[in-house]
C-alpha cells in the first residue's frame, strides 16, 4: 500500500486501439505519473498481479472487443481493482449506457473525443 504522502502514481491504461492507448499513456506520462499499457484484458489482469500499487485504471470504450461496461464487472473481480477508480473515455455514453456502466463499477465516464485538459483534470481529481 502506498502512503499517501507519495507523489509517485501509476496508472493502468487499457484499449484495444493503439491509437487512443498510445494518446493516453503520453498523457499521463506528461502528468508526471507511470503509465501502464494494456492491449487486452489478460494483460490488464497481468498488471493487477504484478504492480502493488496502482493508482487507476483508465479505459477505452473497447477491450477485447468487449464494451467498458463488461470489461469494468471483469475488472472489479479482480482484487486489486476492487476499490480503484476506473475511468472511462468513450463515444458511448446514452443514458442506458451510462446506467449499466456506473452499475458495473465505473467511477465516471468522459465523453469522446475527450478533451486533453478534461482528461487531465478528471485524472487529478482521483488521484491528485
Amino acid at each position: 500500500m502506498r502512503h499517501p504522502d507519495d507523489p509517485h502514481r501509476t496508472i493502468l491504461v487499457a484499449e484495444d486501439s493503439i491509437e487512443t492507448l498510445t494518446l493516453y499513456s503520453i498523457v499521463v506520462e506528461r502528468m508526471g505519473y507511470t503509465s501502464l499499457k494494456a492491449r487486452s484484458l489478460d494483460e490488464a489482469y497481468q498488471y493487477l498481479d504484478e504492480t502493488a500499487d496502482l493508482d487507476l485504471i483508465l479505459l477505452g470504450t473497447y477491450l477485447d472487443g468487449q464494451m467498458y461496461t463488461d470489461t469494468v464487472y471483469k475488472l472489479r473481480q479482480h482484487p486489486a481493482a476492487a476499490h480503484l477508480p476506473i475511468l472511462v473515455a468513450s463515444h458511448r455514453t446514452n443514458p442506458e449506457t451510462l446506467i449499466a456502466a456506473f452499475e458495473m463499477g465505473v467511477t465516471d465516464v468522459l465523453p469522446s473525443p475527450v478533451m486533453i485538459p478534461e482528461l487531465m483534470n478528471v485524472i487529478q481529481r482521483y488521484i491528485g
